[in-house]
């Protein structure tokens, strides 16, 4: 493993609880006393169409796509 794999290995271990769960049960996003939750890099393979889609439909809201994400991961688990 390279130096950089190393340390995000170790980095995601020390936020990490049991079974690579957030230590952190709120939401995203969710007000924590002015205090940022922890966060844990997500890696998707997308085909490159639905990137694309993805990619357009963020800027065109003025959002990043990782906060569109945030929220639509929020949307489909609140429907759940």
């Amino acid at each position: 493993m390279s130096d950089d794999l190393s340390d995000a290995a170790e980095r995601g271990r020390d936020k990490q609880g049991p079974r690579g769960l957030s230590n952190e049960l709120s939401d995203a996003g969710d007000d924590n006393d002015g205090e940022k939750e922890p966060t844990t890099r997500f890696t998707v393979d997308l085909p490159d169409s639905l990137h694309r889609r993805f990619k357009i439909a963020a800027a065109e809201d003025n959002q990043s796509m990782k906060d569109l994400m945030i929220t639509a991961l929020q949307q489909y688990l609140r429907q759940r």
